[in-house]
């Protein structure tokens, strides 16, 4: 898997509309999309880091590339305070834990 963890900050207010873009994409995933996850760092409340995880690394290059990803992330760009802290890099672990009903 490979993906890309952005540090940003959102315009006062935007929030709602940043979770809602975020809804969106899932709602309809580009090719090789997997999963995100979204963090309100304390203690600021207005600084935000999103982890994104696709299957590979080509197919992240090839949606990031393609002009409907294009506009998503320029919608995205357009909540936020100033330019986001971006890395992109291979996934070499992951962890869930999935619980029955007890």
């Amino acid at each position: 898997m490979y993906g890309t963890v952005m540090r940003y900050r959102l315009k006062p207010g935007s929030e709602t509309a940043a979770l809602a873009l975020s809804d969106e994409l899932a709602a309809d995933p580009p090719l090789g999309f997997v999963a995100a996850y979204t963090y309100r760092l304390d203690p600021s409340g207005d600084e935000f880091i999103t982890a994104s995880v696709w299957t590979d690394r080509d197919t992240y290059v090839r949606s990031s590339s393609r002009e409907r990803q294009q506009r998503w992330i320029e919608r995205v760009h357009e909540l936020l305070i100033d330019d986001p802290q971006t890395s992109d890099g291979e996934v070499i672990h992951s962890v869930n834990v999935r619980r029955g009903n007890h």
